[in-house]
């Protein structure tokens, strides 16, 4: 580690450019990031060329190109979509993954980059992952890193990206951006395991919000027929908290915190003591209650005046009912 301190404060002398001016608190990458790159990963283990083709016969990684292309905004007729300014080549197998490399990343891209190796992996943290760009190019740093925060563990840097690879006489094939999913309120999952959920709020600095439900509960089905569609009540969730539907009827095994498999209505019902739903329940990112709310939320304006009430942490000098009184 003070290895890498030194040689970041080097490159940082050679490019006249102040530390402040070049990574975040978080120690990120934020500016200038077609620069020349430390010879040490951030995290995991650096490769080379060579040493990348042994990786791939040996144990089949998951290959991340984090390539950053521009990024239509959002619009009613054709919502948000990737737009290349020419042709991306890259190593054959590899999956697209543009602007994650970015030092500051909003939410939606947090959860892109993290639901898309939690998919590529299968869950499987310990699966090695190699992430690359282009020769001197500090968004794969940032990438590799961020995975670390992810708590991804078998991580793999190649800072020759797809120049070394071409370099090499070997072998790019054209790619295709993968898509972002269209903005929800709540993450889907297909097994949920609560400490990864968590690692992602930690990672993202973010607040976890868990919204207990069944099939038959009429003010669940009311508030998915309307608040939590309503796109501003997204982006405001979003911005703050990660949110996690959970079935109080299901039988489906889950993960607790604590690395506990039990069902889904277990955990509501002994673990968390839910006897009526709606009812939502806020926690830091180390499982730490820090507000629960049961009933109906009638309103976007209403659900709004929620996250701000727990991002906030007005619960600590004013009761809910107060906070949310009309202004």
């Amino acid at each position: 580690m003070m290895r890498m301190v030194l040689l970041l404060g080097l490159l940082i002398l050679a490019n006249g450019v102040e530390a402040g001016d070049l990574f975040n608190t978080e120690g990120y990458r934020i500016d200038n990031y077609r620069r020349s790159t430390p010879d040490e990963a951030p995290a995991g283990k650096l490769l080379d060329t060579a040493g990348l083709q042994r990786l791939m016969h040996n144990d089949s990684p998951v290959l991340i190109d984090v390539q950053a292309i521009t990024l239509r905004p959002e619009s009613a007729e054709f919502g948000e979509a990737w737009l290349p300014s020419s042709t991306r080549l890259h190593i054959p197998g590899s999956t697209w993954l543009p602007n994650v490399g970015y030092g500051y990343l909003p939410p939606r891209m947090l959860d892109y980059f993290f639901s898309n190796l939690e998919r590529l992996t299968n869950g499987e943290r310990y699966r090695p992952v190699v992430i690359y760009c282009v020769l001197d190019c500090w968004m794969s740093w940032n990438a590799v890193r961020r995975a670390a925060d992810f708590e991804f563990t078998n991580l793999h840097w190649y800072p020759q990206g797809t120049d070394g690879w071409a370099d090499a006489g070997l072998e790019l094939v054209e790619a295709t951006p993968e898509p972002l999913p269209p903005a929800t309120f709540f993450t889907t999952y297909d097994h949920l395991d609560l400490r990864r959920m968590l690692a992602r709020a930690n990672a993202s600095g973010r607040d976890l919000l868990l919204f207990f439900e069944t099939g038959h509960c009429p003010f669940c089905a009311r508030m998915h027929r309307s608040v939590l569609i309503d796109p501003t009540v997204i982006e405001h969730l979003q911005r703050d908290f990660i949110a996690l539907a959970i079935d109080m009827d299901s039988a489906a095994v889950m993960f607790d915190p604590s690395g506990g498999e039990l069902t889904h209505r277990e955990f509501a019902v002994s673990g968390q003591r839910v006897v009526r739903t709606p009812t939502l329940l806020f926690y830091d990112a180390g499982f730490n209650l820090l507000h629960r709310h049961s009933g109906l939320i009638a309103t976007a304006v209403e659900m709004i005046r929620l996250f701000d009430y727990v991002a906030e942490r007005a619960y600590e000098s004013v009761s809910w009912r107060d906070f949310n009184r009309p202004r």
